[in-house]
Formats: structure tokens, C-alpha cells, sequence
């Protein structure tokens, strides 16, 4: 990765924490917010160019809401080994521009994921990164 990309993660503090030191690579800048509101207006000054979310956190529906009305994205949704229901009820499987990994992971293999991700070794998402 040769661009600044701006990860927003909602979530708990010190999963963010431990992602951000896992994928500490001098390309991404991390904004770390663990409530809803906060975390919205992160996005609008920051404009990341992806988001993770943990499913299991209180604020992640709302967020995801929020966050899609505004066309916001691509995302990375952290999800336990069942499926959150609001991700079902708000069709987060179906959306081209999500990319859906287990939060059970260790973080370094997490990081690892979003890495990918962002770098385009994941095709199926190649071109949804905003970068600036």
C-alpha cells in the first residue's frame, strides 16, 4: 500500500487498539470511537476510506444504519461465531461493499484480513477503497 488510507473502526477501545497496532504499517490512520455519535462525526471530518465495525457492539446497528443512508463505505463487519441479528434484518450479507469477518480471530490475523482488503487481494471488493 502506497497510500494514506483512513480506517474509522467503531467498537470496543481495546480491540481497535490492538488492531491498530497490528496493522501499524505507516498507511493506515486509524480513528478509534467506542460510541455512536462520536463515531459519526469521525466519519464526516475524517471520510474514511473503509470502515470496521464489531457487529456484537452496542452501537453497531445504529452506526451501520446511519453510516449507509449517507452512502458511506466499504466496510468491514467484525462478527461473533453467530451472526448478529441486525445484520440479517438490515441485509448486511447481501451488500457488495462489505466484507464479513469473524471477530474470533486474533487480532493479528484480523488486521491481516483488513489489510487485504484494502489492498485489493481480496477481487471481489478491488476499486471500493477510497484513498486520499
Amino acid at each position: 500500500m502506497n497510500e494514506h488510507i483512513t480506517v474509522l473502526f467503531i467498537g470496543p477501545e481495546t480491540l481497535g487498539a490492538a488492531l491498530e497496532a497490528d496493522a501499524a504499517d505507516g498507511a493506515l490512520h486509524w480513528v478509534l470511537e467506542s460510541e455512536l455519535f462520536p463515531a459519526l462525526g469521525a466519519y464526516l471530518i475524517a471520510m474514511p476510506g473503509i470502515i470496521v465495525i464489531d457487529s456484537t457492539h452496542p452501537a453497531a446497528e445504529d452506526a451501520w444504519v446511519h453510516l449507509r443512508s449517507v452512502d458511506a463505505g466499504p466496510f468491514v463487519l467484525l462478527t461473533g461465531d453467530i451472526a448478529a441479528p441486525w445484520m440479517l434484518r438490515q441485509g448486511a450479507y447481501s451488500q457488495v461493499d462489505t466484507f464479513i469477518v469473524p471477530a474470533s480471530q486474533p487480532a493479528d490475523l484480523l488486521a491481516a484480513s483488513i489489510r487485504a482488503f484494502i489492498s485489493g487481494e481480496l477481487l471481489a471488493f478491488q476499486g471500493a477503497i477510497r484513498t486520499g
